[in-house]
């Protein structure tokens, strides 16, 4: 079925093609033979139960359709393989209260380290 921009969809393409191969060899075994897949294959795609794989389509002769590129994430600035699924905003409030927590043990234990070696250095060594 042609779209505005007479850009036809693969998948009805195939069915089309197929269907045109089984009223030609009156078989679905044949044009599986044929087209080298599954008889039950074939018989799915014909009929508009599965979807013509690109092996399929590349078989038929159908060019497949351009890719168009995806956007790039906002939050994380990539572009990733399925969908974003941006953590909530409590799981960004909580990293922040650990690393301070962590920044915070950090500083209390250097401040002993330093007293520590503060007290060393006014001792007498033996």
């Amino acid at each position: 079925m042609p779209t505005q921009t007479g850009y036809t969809d693969p998948q009805k393409l195939a069915q089309k093609r197929i269907l045109e191969k089984y009223k030609f060899c009156s078989s679905w075994r044949k044009v599986a033979e044929e087209l080298k897949e599954n008889p039950g294959y074939m018989w799915n795609v014909g009929k508009g139960k599965k979807r013509a794989c690109s092996r399929l389509l590349k078989k038929l002769g159908i060019p497949l359709p351009a890719l168009a590129p995806a956007p790039v994430c906002p939050v994380h600035g990539v572009v990733h393989a399925r969908l974003c699924r941006s953590a909530p905003a409590w799981v960004t409030t909580a990293a922040a209260w650990l690393a301070k927590r962590e920044k915070e043990k950090r500083a209390a234990h250097a401040a002993e380290i330093a007293g520590g070696v503060a007290w060393a250095e006014g001792k007498e060594s033996c």
